[in-house]
């Protein structure tokens, strides 16, 4: 069940790339009930993007350098 979870949302994030911080926000921060400022949801939404820009790279030098 938890896996099922978590991967349904990482799916989710990914299929909703681009909606904006908005979109990807508006959710965690009305469940942890928490209130974040626009600094820091951009932020961590660069923060984010960083962290998956540069594990996709490195997957993918991983499968150009393996010989097929």
């Amino acid at each position: 069940l938890n896996e099922k979870r978590s991967f349904g949302r990482g799916e989710n994030s990914a299929s909703h790339h681009n909606r904006g911080i908005a979109g990807r926000f508006s959710i965690p921060a009305k469940r942890r009930g928490h209130i974040y400022s626009p600094a820091s949801l951009f932020l961590a939404h660069i923060g984010m993007r960083l962290k998956y820009l540069s594990f996709s790279e490195r997957m993918n030098d991983n499968f150009s350098q393996s010989p097929i």
